[in-house]
């Protein structure tokens, strides 16, 4: 079973997730800080929507098809 590829991508995913949760465990701080001062700024908050509303529309156009 350790040979398959299925096997060798889920060990892959499992490995990468636990890399980045650990790089980031110790700034939440830091990323906390970032947000709130990405949150006040109006462009940003501006292009967030446009994104997100671009995700929704391609999202719901899809279920069109």
């Amino acid at each position: 079973a350790i040979k398959t590829d299925e096997f060798k991508l889920r060990v892959r995913e499992v490995l990468l997730h636990k890399i980045a949760k650990t790089m980031i465990s110790g700034i939440d701080g830091s990323v906390d800080k970032t947000i709130n001062q990405m949150k006040q700024d109006a462009v940003f908050r501006s292009r967030l929507t446009l994104s997100v509303n671009t995700l929704v529309n391609e999202f719901l156009n899809q279920d069109k098809k």
